[in-house]
C-alpha cells in the first residue's frame, strides 16, 4: 500500500536528512504532534476509518488520550534504540567491508577477497535472521509478563530462546562452516573466492550462535525497561571496537581470519556487559513484585481478621436481638407488635446470612 512506500521513502531519505527537514518542523510543530499522534492511534486500530475508531477516541476523550500518549512514550522509548542499534551493524559491518576490499598486494586479490566475502555475507545474512529470530519473540514476551507481575514466565521465556537459538543457531552455523566450500561454489566456481568465502563462513558462521545469546540477552533486559543499555553495547562492541580493531590490532596480523574475530569477541564482551545489568535488573524486579505481592497478602489478612473481627461484634448483640424478638412473638396477643416483631426477625435473620 501508499504507506508501506512511504516507509520505504522514509527510510532512505533517514540516510541524508537535510536541514530543511529540521526547519520544516519547528516550524510546523503546532499541528505535527497532532497528527504523529493521529497516525499512531490509527496504526493501533489496524489502520481502520476515523468514523470506525471507538467512540472515545473520535470525540477525543482526554484521559484516553493521555494514555495513548503515554503508551506512545514507552513504545519510543524501546523502538528509538532497537532502530538506531540495528542501523549501527551496518556501520560497522561496512568498515569491515572496507578493509576486505582492500586486502592483498595486487587488483586480481582484492578483488577475489571481495567476491567471496560477498558470497559469505550473502549466508551469513540467512544465518542472523534465524539467529535473531528467538529474541525478536523473547522482547514482547519478556516485556508483557514483567508487565503482568510473571517474573518465573519472563525467565522461562529468555531462556527458551537460548536453547532455540543454540539449537538453530549453532546448528545450522556448524552446518555452514563444514560445507562452506559447496555452499559457496553455488555462487562461484574460482577456487581463490570460494577459499576466501570459506575463510569468513568457518569462523563468522560457526560462531553466530553467540550473536543470537546477545539478542537474546539484550532483549530481555529491554523487555525489563532498560534499552539504552543494549544500543550502548551495539555502539562500543559492534561498532567502536571494529573501527579500533581494524585501525590498531589488524595490522599486527593482516589475515583476514584474524580480521574476523573482531565479530565473536564482540558479542561475547557485548553478553558479560548486559548480562552485568540484566540479573541485578531481574533480582530488582522480582524482589520489588514479591514486595508488593506480600503487601496484598498481609491487607488481605488484615481485611479478612477486620471482617471475622466485625462478624463476631456484630453477631452477639444481633443474637440478643433475635432472642428478645422471639419472647415477644410468644408471648405478644398484639397483632400490631406482632407483625413488628415479624419484621424484626426477617431483617435479623437476613442480617445473620450476611455475616
Amino acid at each position: 500500500g501508499r504507506f508501506d512506500l512511504l516507509r520505504m521513502a522514509y527510510t532512505r531519505f533517514l540516510s541524508d536528512v537535510p536541514q530543511a527537514f529540521f526547519d520544516f518542523c519547528e516550524e510546523q510543530k503546532y499541528w505535527l504532534e497532532e497528527y504523529c499522534l493521529f497516525m499512531a492511534i490509527k496504526t493501533s486500530v489496524d489502520s481502520a476509518g476515523w468514523m470506525d475508531w471507538p467512540d472515545e477516541l473520535r470525540t477525543r476523550n482526554k484521559e484516553i488520550l493521555e494514555k495513548y500518549k503515554e503508551q506512545l512514550k514507552e513504545i519510543l522509548k524501546i523502538g528509538v534504540p532497537t532502530g538506531l542499534q540495528q542501523a549501527l551493524y551496518s556501520v560497522a559491518n561496512l568498515v569491515i567491508q572496507t578493509e576486505v576490499n582492500s586486502f592483498g598486494s595486487d587488483e586480481i586479490t582484492r578483488a577475489n577477497a571481495s567476491t567471496g566475502v560477498s558470497i559469505a555475507n550473502q549466508f551469513d545474512g540467512i544465518l542472523y535472521q534465524i539467529a535473531i529470530a528467538p529474541a525478536l519473540a523473547v522482547l514482547p514476551y519478556v516485556s508483557q509478563n514483567v508487565g503482568a507481575k510473571k517474573m518465573k514466565r519472563a525467565k522461562e521465556s529468555i531462556w527458551k530462546g537460548l536453547f532455540i537459538t543454540l539449537i538453530l543457531g549453532g546448528g545450522i552455523g556448524a552446518l555452514s562452516a563444514i560445507f562452506s566450500a559447496q555452499l559457496s561454489s553455488i555462487m562461484s566456481s574460482n577456487p581463490e573466492v570460494i577459499k576466501f568465502s570459506q575463510q569468513k563462513m568457518v569462523l563468522v558462521s560457526s560462531t553466530y550462535f553467540i550473536c543470537g545469546i546477545n539478542e537474546i540477552v539484550g532483549a530481555a533486559l529491554k523487555g525489563m525497561g532498560k534499552p539504552i543499555v543494549p544500543m550502548i553495547c551495539t555502539m562500543i562492541y559492534m561498532c567502536g571496537i571494529r573501527f579500533l580493531w581494524v585501525w590498531f590490532i589488524y595490522p599486527l596480523n593482516e589475515n583476514l581470519t584474524f580480521l574476523y574475530l573482531v565479530w565473536p569477541i564482540g558479542w561475547a564482551l557485548s553478553i558479560v556487559t548486559i548480562l552485568f545489568f540484566l540479573i541485578p535488573r531481574y533480582k530488582q524486579l522480582k524482589s520489588s513484585m514479591e514486595k508488593e505481592k506480600q503487601r496484598a497478602i498481609t491487607a488481605s489478612q488484615s481485611k479478612a481478621q477486620f471482617l471475622a473481627n466485625m462478624s463476631h461484634e456484630i453477631r452477639t448483640p444481633l443474637n440478643t436481638v433475635i432472642g428478645m424478638n422471639e419472647m415477644i412473638l410468644r408471648e405478644n396477643k398484639d397483632e400490631s407488635i406482632d407483625e413488628y416483631a415479624q419484621h424484626i426477625k426477617s431483617a435479623s435473620q437476613m442480617l445473620l446470612s450476611l455475616i
